[in-house]
Order: C-alpha cells, then sequence, then structure tokens
C-alpha cells in the first residue's frame, strides 16, 4: 500500500457496500508505535496512515478461504487475521473502521 496506509487504502479494492472492520488487538504492532504516540506529536490515526502499524501487506480473501491462505503463507515472519469485511451501513459509516481509532 503507499499513500493513505489502512484507512486510505484498504476501500480502494472494497465495493462502495462494504466496509472494512480492523481490529488491531489481532496483532502485535512494533513498541516503536506505541513510543511515537506517547511522544504526544503523533495521533494514532496518522500512525496506521503512514506506517500501517507494522503491516506489510493485506490481503482480502473471502471467508472460507481465510485459512488456507494462512497455511498457504506459513512461512512468511507473521500472518494474522486483522479484521472481516462487512455490509457497511447507510448514511455516514466510515467504510474502514479501526477498532478503538476514530477513522
Amino acid at each position: 500500500m503507499t499513500g493513505g496506509g489502512l484507512p486510505g487504502n484498504l476501500n480502494r479494492v472494497l465495493r462502495d457496500d462494504l466496509a472494512a472492520e480492523i481490529d488491531p488487538a489481532n496483532w502485535q504492532a512494533a513498541p516503536i508505535f506505541g513510543w511515537l504516540e506517547s511522544l504526544g506529536r503523533v495521533e494514532q490515526l496518522e500512525l496506521y496512515r503512514t506506517f500501517n502499524m507494522g503491516l506489510g501487506m493485506v490481503l482480502v480473501v473471502e471467508e472460507e478461504q481465510a485459512g488456507a491462505v494462512i497455511a498457504q503463507l506459513a512461512g512468511e515472519t507473521a500472518v494474522f487475521n486483522i479484521g472481516s469485511v462487512v455490509v457497511r451501513g447507510e448514511g455516514d459509516d466510515p467504510q474502514i473502521r479501526i477498532n478503538g481509532v476514530n477513522a
């Protein structure tokens, strides 16, 4: 992903009627991100925009295929199921939702 990180790029692979719900509890971000946030100069949402909170690549796959995809990637350093794709609500419902972060 380039420019915009998770909040600004993940929406490019989703239909307008879908939303991604990201759960940061599903992976361990490197301690440097907590340190940057603790300095008080970098907001948490900006860490997702600029650094993807340490995620190198995101794949969007059918739920039924997630286990097989994860198994195929077993040789990688770290593989996480970071969330799910859901039907988007009406109105101002954001397309990318990061639990605990005001996106």
